[in-house]
C-alpha cells in the first residue's frame, strides 16, 4: 500500500460499510408486474453504468424481505454475481427512497458514518476496484464476488470534509467531461446523416439510365458448408469470406476462416479483383451491405450467405455499384427482403432485380473520385471525435486515480484524520450487542 496524504488511513470497505445479502427466492414466488403485498426486486441486469433501471424488475411477497434488506436513501446496490464479468462488481447508489429490495445475485454496501456515500460510491467505480475484484470473481460457469472479496478491499480513507470536497470536485470534472462526450454523440450522429445525405446526393442524378443489377452483372452464390465432406482427402482447403467479413463499405480480413472443396468450386467460386460482394441475410438493416475484393487474399472464395456480383463490362467502376446498393439500395433490400422469426434475407432473384443507374463509365469515376473525398473528410472527423471520446475516458480514469490518492484538493491540517472517527465508530459498534450486524444477511 502507498503512503497517503495527510489525515488519510488506510482501510477496509468492511470498517467503512455493512454488506447485505439479497433477498432469496424461488421462480414461483416471484412475479414479473405489481401486485398487494408484493414489492419490486432490483437484479443485476438493472444496475446500469451510474443508474439504477427499474424497468424489467420483478416482483417478491413482502413477508420474504427482511427489515434490512428494504433499500434505503445512500444505499450502493451491487452486482455480485453474473455470468458475464463484466457485469460483475457494477455498482449504483440509490441516491432517493425507493420502496422495493434487492435479489440474491446483488448485494448492498450501506456506508457507516466514517465515509460519505457518495465518496463510498465513487471509490467503487475506480480502475483499481473493478480489476481487483474482475480478477477475483472469474469462475467457470458463473462469476461471483465473494463476502470477504468485497469486505477486504483495501480503501484510501480522508477525513470525512475532504471526502465531501473530493466527491464535489470530481462531480463537477467529470460533469464537464460528460458534456463534451455528450456534444461528440451528437456530433458524430450529425456526421453520419450529412455522409448518408451527401452519398445519396451522388446517386441523385436526372438523365441518367437505369437498369437491374442483374443485366450488368453475373450474381453468384457461394459455397455451403458440409461438415461431413470436409475429410475427404481430393478436396483442397481455401479461406472462404463469411458475412461478419463483409461489412458495409469495407471488409474485416482480421479473421478468415478456411473450408475444404473440390477443386472445381474453387475454380467456380474463386473471388477476382473487382467482384462486389453483398450479403444474402441477417439483421433486416444489414441486407445486401457490401464493398468491393481487392484481392487481399489469394485463393479466397466466399460462403452461401454472401452472393458475389462480377460485373460483364470491365469498364465499369465496381465501387459506383457497391456504393449504389449500400446508400439508395439499402431501403430496398429493406422493402423487398424477407422476414422470418429471427432473420431476414434477400434471395438470388430478388438480387438480380435492385434497381441500378448506368451513367457513363467516365461519369462513375468522377463520381466515385468524388466519394472517396467525401468520404476522406468524414473519415477524418469521425476519427477526431473518436480520438476525443478515449481522451475523455481516460481524463475521466485519471481524476478518479487522483481524487483517491489524495491530489485532487486540498488537504486541510485543522481537520479531525480519518482514523480517529474511524476509531471512535468502531468503539461504538462493538459496544452495541444489539447491532444489526448479528443479522446473518449483515457482514461488516
Amino acid at each position: 500500500m502507498s503512503d497517503l496524504a495527510q489525515g488519510w488511513v488506510w482501510t477496509t470497505l468492511g470498517d467503512a460499510s455493512e454488506l447485505i445479502r439479497g433477498v432469496t427466492f424461488k421462480k414461483e414466488q416471484a412475479r414479473s408486474s405489481v401486485a398487494p403485498g408484493y414489492s419490486p426486486v432490483l437484479r443485476a441486469g438493472n444496475i446500469s453504468t451510474s443508474l439504477l433501471l427499474d424497468e424489467d424488475l420483478i416482483y417478491v411477497p413482502d413477508e420474504m424481505i427482511h427489515p434490512v434488506q428494504w433499500l434505503s436513501p445512500n444505499d450502493i446496490v451491487l452486482a455480485a454475481s453474473s455470468g458475464s464479468i463484466k457485469v460483475v462488481g457494477k455498482s449504483a447508489a440509490l441516491k432517493s427512497s425507493w420502496r422495493g429490495s434487492f435479489g440474491a445475485f446483488c448485494s448492498v454496501v450501506r456506508p457507516n458514518a466514517a465515509i460519505e456515500p457518495r465518496f463510498l460510491g465513487w471509490f467503487l467505480k475506480s480502475d483499481p476496484v473493478r480489476n481487483r475484484w474482475s480478477e477475483m470473481a472469474k469462475g467457470t460457469n458463473i462469476n461471483n464476488l465473494k463476502r470477504d472479496h468485497i469486505l477486504l478491499t483495501p480503501l484510501p480513507l480522508p477525513p470525512i470534509e475532504e471526502q465531501r470536497r473530493i466527491v464535489d470536485a470530481i462531480e463537477e470534472h467529470l460533469t464537464r467531461i460528460d458534456a463534451a462526450v455528450d456534444s461528440m454523440r451528437r456530433a458524430t450522429a450529425q456526421i453520419g446523416r450529412f455522409r448518408q445525405t451527401s452519398f445519396d446526393q451522388l446517386f441523385d442524378q436526372t438523365g441518367w439510365k437505369w437498369t437491374t443489377l442483374g443485366e450488368i452483372a453475373e450474381i453468384k452464390g457461394g459455397v455451403t458448408k458440409d461438415a461431413k465432406k470436409q475429410s475427404n482427402p481430393k478436396f483442397v482447403e481455401v479461406p472462404y469470406l463469411r458475412v461478419a467479413n463483409v461489412q458495409r463499405g469495407h471488409l474485416d480480413l482480421n479473421e478468415v476462416t478456411k473450408i475444404r472443396v473440390p477443386p472445381a468450386t474453387l475454380d467456380a467460386l474463386r473471388l477476382v479483383v473487382g467482384d462486389i460482394l453483398l450479403n444474402e441475410g441477417g439483421d433486416r438493416d444489414k441486407l445486401g451491405r457490401g464493398w468491393v475484393w481487392e484481392g487481399q487474399v489469394e485463393n479466397c472464395i466466399h460462403q452461401n450467405h454472401v452472393f458475389r456480383a462480377r460485373l460483364r463490362d470491365p469498364g465499369m467502376n465496381p465501387r459506383f455499384f457497391s456504393t449504389h446498393a449500400n446508400t439508395w439500395g439499402r431501403s430496398w433490400f429493406e422493402t423487398n427482403g424477407k422476414q422470418t422469426t429471427n432473420l431476414a434475407s434477400i434471395s438470388l432473384s430478388t438480387l438480380k432485380m435492385l434497381p441500378v443507374p448506368i451513367p457513363s463509365n467516365e461519369e462513375q469515376a468522377l463520381v466515385v473520385a468524388e466519394l472517396e473525398r467525401r468520404t476522406s473528410v468524414v473519415d477524418s472527423l469521425l476519427q477526431s471525435l473518436e480520438r476525443g471520446s478515449r481522451e475523455a475516458e481516460s481524463l475521466r480514469r485519471s481524476i478518479l486515480a487522483m481524487a483517491f490518492s489524495g491530489r485532487l484538493v486540498p488537504q486541510d491540517p485543522e481537520e479531525e484524520p480519518a482514523g480517529v472517527l474511524l476509531e471512535r465508530i468502531r468503539a461504538e459498534r462493538d459496544s452495541s450487542p444489539t447491532s444489526r450486524g448479528n443479522s446473518k444477511l449483515v457482514a461488516s
